[in-house]
């Protein structure tokens, strides 16, 4: 009889690209009890929080792939799954200690400015994804990145909190889709200081800022009446305080 073919290997995967984008996951994600693998399925008939066995590869200069125990947390059907373990496993933590010394790896250590340096070596889809697990450190760090598609994604990550949104919509720099996410947010929309902020912020799309104009303290109207802020916001906080 012919031999069967072997079956397809299913367990989860996390692939990276070198070395920097494996470290820079290792601190945000890694290192806090969890790591995210986009695209993979959870194991077939596995529950949560069930053991299952997990892969990761780096490619790069230094490419390697290591396996080890996990507990399958968040399933997201055709998005990927999120793992937990407590504690580091060993396998990562000796991978993360040999690729601090890879070819590839230069500048991803600790130190000043090394948040920074680790981005730039990470793809758009990376940083979205470090964006939904990140510290508060490379949080502040992603909200300042020219990449204003991972803006959104710090917002979502559910770390982020309110001072954090109070200072990010302050900044002319952060994407409209982002802004118009705090502003529809349950806890960050009702917040008074991120409503001021929005609608002082010229980034901010006219309708989100008009809307967020009846919600502002009258002192902040008129305020904004007197000049001090974009035409059609100015024209309406004027009737509004005239009355």
């Amino acid at each position: 009889m012919p031999a069967h073919a072997s079956e397809p290997d299913t367990t989860p995967l996390r692939v990276f690209a070198d070395a920097a984008a494996f470290l820079a996951a290792f601190e945000a994600e890694v290192s806090r009890g969890g790591l995210w693998l986009p695209g993979a399925d959870a194991p077939a008939g596995a529950s949560a929080l069930a053991t299952c066995r997990v892969r990761v590869r780096v490619g790069g200069a230094a490419s390697v792939e290591v396996e080890f125990d996990a507990r399958l947390g968040t399933v997201a059907p055709g998005h990927g799954i999120a793992v937990v373990f407590d504690g580091v496993p060993e396998g990562l933590s000796a991978l993360a200690e040999r690729l601090r010394g890879a070819p590839d790896a230069e500048g991803a250590g600790a130190g000043p400015g090394s948040v920074a340096d680790r981005l730039r070596r990470l793809s758009t889809p990376e940083k979205v994804q470090l964006a939904l697990v990140a510290d508060r450190e490379t949080r502040f760090a992603l909200l300042r990145d020219p990449n204003k598609t991972v803006h959104l994604y710090v917002l979502k990550n559910p770390r982020t909190g309110l001072d954090e949104v109070q200072f990010a919509v302050k900044s002319p720099s952060l994407s409209p889709d982002a802004l118009v996410y705090a502003a529809e947010h349950r806890v960050f929309g009702a917040d008074p200081q991120v409503r001021i902020a929005l609608v002082r912020n010229p980034r901010t799309p006219n309708a989100v800022a008009l809307r967020l104009l009846d919600l502002l303290p009258e002192r902040e109207l008129r305020t904004l009446a007197k000049g001090n802020g974009r035409p059609e916001l100015v024209q309406a906080a004027r009737r509004k305080v005239l009355g």
